[in-house]
């Protein structure tokens, strides 16, 4: 039983983090490498938000002055 219990609060705790994980669709090169190196990284979710303020930047760079 107390297996059971420890199961079920891993399960948890697992679920709650991987919804912290920001979802990102790169919309650059740039973006998309940094993705790629993220998946090397620990905290992937940092990392990831990190890659999205890099790709908005390069987006913005590729975008012509209005």
């Amino acid at each position: 039983m107390k297996r059971l219990g420890m199961l079920a609060l891993v399960t948890c705790l697992c679920s709650s983090c991987a919804q912290d994980v920001p979802h990102f669709e790169p919309q650059t090169i740039t973006g998309a490498q940094c993705k790629l190196t993220c998946v090397e990284r620990s905290a992937y979710g940092r990392c990831l938000e990190a890659c999205m303020d890099l790709d908005r930047l390069y987006k913005a760079r590729e975008a012509p002055p209005k």
